[in-house]
């Protein structure tokens, strides 16, 4: 998966119409705890790999989930 990719479906999952990378959980409309537990969900399944749960807590932001994928090598640029 490219970051491009990543974006997209993160942007699609919460659905909004655009992502800044710098949001975060929160800061997001709509973009709350249940809402992230899906959004880490459809990373799994579209990226194929899987999150550890007790990364979720972590991942609270388009900056640490792409970090994430791209220490974990499930992106390509």
């Amino acid at each position: 998966m490219t970051q491009t990719q990543l974006l997209e479906t993160i942007r699609r999952s919460l659905r909004l119409n655009q992502l800044d990378a710098s949001a975060k959980m929160g800061s997001v409309r709509g973009w709350d705890s249940l809402k992230h537990v899906h959004l880490l969900l459809e990373l799994e399944k579209s990226c194929r790999v899987t999150i550890p749960a007790d990364l979720f807590g972590s991942l609270t932001s388009v900056e640490s989930i792409v970090t994430h994928f791209r220490q974990n090598g499930s992106l390509v640029d």
